[in-house]
């Protein structure tokens, strides 16, 4: 947020001339501050930038409201009426006749060329005029702040533009504008805008100056801030990147013998003393459709005292998402059932309201990654209910296939199953189509 000298010294306005735009109603006047100072946002910067440029232009103060509200048709006429009455003035006026008349050309009298030609590509490929009016205000505070960016910046849209994956992405982002924030599928989004900008997107950044770091700023808060959807899928993204960025070492925990795995969302890592006896009331409370017996209160709680480490084919993590426990997955030695060596059976079991956005799915991939590659293991089975339709499709998309049922304490179950070969052959499907496997579905 800008004072009003900042805003000043940006676009080469006096603090005379904004107050005046005040008085006459053009620029809204922004409420004081706890000092007692009006604070500018981008909207203002960028109406104040096209009152300027009006105004710069010729046209009468009494009509540059009337310009501002026009839609294109009648922003057209308008500025033809104006040059008509300019060309009865006086010789020193033919300079802002030629102004009047540029503004037919509506974008090329607030932006560079290039970034005219970008708003028209993204105008062919689909685009909403609502999304490129955006992005539009977004560079007319760019050029404004500081214009020796525009250059370096157009050149990388107009790169990234010519990628069809990224054309792909932005169509979705437009579409998620009126999405839900809690939507689900603002992560998935999110998963994709991350992998594309890890692997397409270079590091280097222009040096900062102070009105670069405006520009930015600006920039950012006027897109982003155009809808909640996209505060919350530009967060998500940002996690995302900076996870797949620089990942931790997957057995990495608490002590060497410990295992922690880390996903684009999820932390799988042992679980904490003060977490075993929620683990425990969390047994009592499922659906009988998930566990069918319960187990030794004791021995329970002295199995997940020693989460984190594989024993015996036994293996227990939490599912943590951003610090907070969300549930458990783990390997087990079915009852009644020995496994071969090399097989392990796997469980999970996440808490209701982190159900239904895709976090069953990451973290099923994530321990079954793992087990295939430091643990050994050729084939990983779990057993659901036949009526559990979410978890069936769960296993599937990630994945798995449905290898017939067994029968264990009394009930029979499906059997889901993956190899190390259908493993391997999942995330090379991801692979050819240029990203990993969707972890953030199901």
């Amino acid at each position: 947020m800008l004072t009003i000298g900042q805003v000043a010294a940006y676009t080469g306005v006096t603090v005379r001339a904004i107050r005046h735009y005040h008085q006459r109603g053009l620029l809204a006047e922004p409420a004081r501050d706890a000092s007692g100072y009006r604070r500018y946002d981008g909207r203002a910067v960028v109406e104040l930038i096209r009152i300027k440029t009006l105004a710069g232009a010729g046209v009468p103060l009494a009509r540059i409201q009337e310009l501002l509200d026009a839609g294109p048709a009648e922003f057209t006429g308008a500025v033809s009426q104006i040059d008509e009455a300019l060309k009865k003035k006086i010789r020193e006026l033919t300079q802002h006749r030629r102004k009047i008349a540029e503004l037919t050309g509506g974008e090329r009298l607030f932006l560079p060329a290039e970034i005219v030609d970008i708003l028209g590509e993204l105008r062919r490929i689909g685009v909403s005029e609502r999304t490129v009016q955006i992005e539009r205000d977004a560079w007319i505070l760019v050029a404004a702040l500081s214009p020796e960016l525009v250059p370096e910046w157009a050149g990388t849209k107009r790169a990234a533009l010519d990628d069809p994956e990224f054309q792909r992405l932005y169509l979705l982002g437009d579409q998620a504008f009126d999405w839900d924030p809690a939507d689900p599928r603002l992560a998935e989004v999110a998963d994709a805008m991350a992998a594309w900008a890890a692997s397409s997107r270079p590091d280097a950044s222009p040096g900062e100056t102070p009105a670069s770091v405006a520009a930015v700023a600006l920039m950012a808060s006027h897109i982003v801030g155009s809808s909640p959807s996209w505060e919350r899928m530009n967060e998500l993204a940002a996690k995302r990147l900076a996870a797949l960025k620089d990942p931790p070492a997957p057995d990495e925990g608490r002590d060497a013998g410990e295992i922690t795995i880390r996903g684009p969302r999820l932390l799988l890592r042992p679980l904490r003393a003060g977490e075993i006896d929620a683990e425990w009331q969390a047994m009592l409370t499922a659906d009988p459709m998930v566990i069918a017996e319960l187990p030794d209160e004791a021995e329970f709680k002295a199995r997940l005292r020693r989460s984190g480490r594989l024993a015996d084919g036994h293996l227990d993590l939490a599912i943590d998402l951003d610090g907070t426990l969300i549930g458990r997955i783990q390997t087990f030695i079915p009852p009644g059932r020995p496994l071969p060596p090399g097989t392990f059976d796997l469980g999970i079991g996440l808490r209701g309201h982190a159900r239904g956005q895709g976090h069953g799915r990451e973290a099923l991939a994530l321990l079954t990654g793992w087990l295939f590659g430091h643990a050994g293991a050729t084939v990983i089975e779990a057993a659901t209910d036949p009526a559990n339709i979410a978890m069936r499709t769960v296993f599937q998309r990630a994945g798995w296939a449905e290898a017939g049922t067994v029968t264990e304490l009394g009930r029979e179950w499906v059997l889901c199953q993956i190899t190390r070969n259908g493993w391997d052959t999942f995330r090379q499907s991801g692979a050819e189509r240029g990203r990993p496997p969707d972890l953030s579905r199901g």
